[in-house]
């Protein structure tokens, strides 16, 4: 994004764009070829399914499945799925499901929906003494219930060697973080984020951007110019309405309702990975 704004660095986008190429991913370590303007690429759900409306998902997982390798020590799982009609070669089968197991697998999808949810909002531990959540493993392939709540909320997560992901529903009194209130985020002189490059994206309760006033959607030290304290500190305000134009440089646009926020830690430093800062909590302004 901070390139993108800086016009002399567009050509370098745009010649590191051309050296792209899209591969199907049922090419990809075979023929490895391009996937071609216009043609079509094979539906998530089979047209001529009959698959009821509330195993749509599975439906979506065993065509999806036809293109994954599974590793080898999930092969035998994978075959004991069959029992339930997904298979890694012919997608869901549901036609073979006698009424029962038609029925359960109804309310495991629901079940397990419900499962990654929770998952995704307890997918990290809250940093001891503070009240931001800070995982050190979102990539974790052997986790398979993190696996689900990492995909479900978050669609992937990077190395923690490289990134991590603070995030922060709560404020320091313990309520659910909420638009009808103000908030201020306070960094004490020498105390901001210890890492290379850091920003604080904003979600909605559902975990998506929303249209705000001026376009903002997180805030940091990437793109944004923001005003110290006079102490040198940092002060950000996190609110719904405008504090103000004097004060908008350090503003984080609030939703309506129910939000949460990620804090991206690019490129950490090592005292992140040793417990030694605390990331000050998010405090209502009364």
């Amino acid at each position: 994004m901070h390139a993108l704004q800086d016009k002399y660095d567009l050509p370098n986008v745009q010649a590191l764009q051309k050296g792209l190429k899209l591969i199907a991913l049922a090419d990809w370590g075979k023929s490895n070829a391009e996937l071609q303007p216009g043609k079509p690429m094979r539906p998530i759900r089979r047209p001529d399914a009959k698959t009821p409306t509330e195993l749509l998902f599975l439906e979506e997982l065993g065509e999806t499945l036809k293109d994954i390798t599974v590793r080898d020590d999930e092969v035998g799982f994978a075959r004991q799925l069959e029992a339930i009609g997904i298979t890694l070669k012919d997608g869901f089968k549901v036609d073979g499901l006698d009424a029962p197991t038609a029925s359960g697998l109804k309310r495991a999808v629901f079940d397990g929906q419900t499962l990654a949810a929770h998952k995704a909002r307890t997918i990290s531990p809250i940093q001891p003494g503070g009240t931001w959540a800070v995982s050190f493993d979102q990539t974790s392939i052997d986790d398979w219930l993190g696996r689900a709540g990492t995909g479900f909320g978050y669609v992937w997560g990077d190395l923690a060697s490289e990134i991590l992901y603070p995030m922060a529903r709560t404020d320091v009194a313990g309520q659910p973080l909420n638009g009808a209130n103000r908030y201020v985020l306070r960094f004490p002189p020498g105390q901001l984020p210890p890492a290379r490059y850091w920003r604080i994206s904003m979600y909605d309760i559902e975990g998506f951007f929303f249209n705000n006033p001026i376009d903002r959607y997180g805030i940091g030290n990437m793109a944004e110019k923001l005003e110290p304290d006079a102490d040198g500190g940092l002060t950000i305000t996190i609110q719904r309405e405008s504090p103000g134009k004097d004060k908008e440089a350090n503003w984080l646009p609030a939703p309506a309702e129910g939000f949460f926020m990620v804090m991206r830690l690019y490129q950490p430093e090592e005292r992140m990975y040793r417990g030694e800062y605390i990331i000050p909590p998010v405090r209502k302004v009364q």
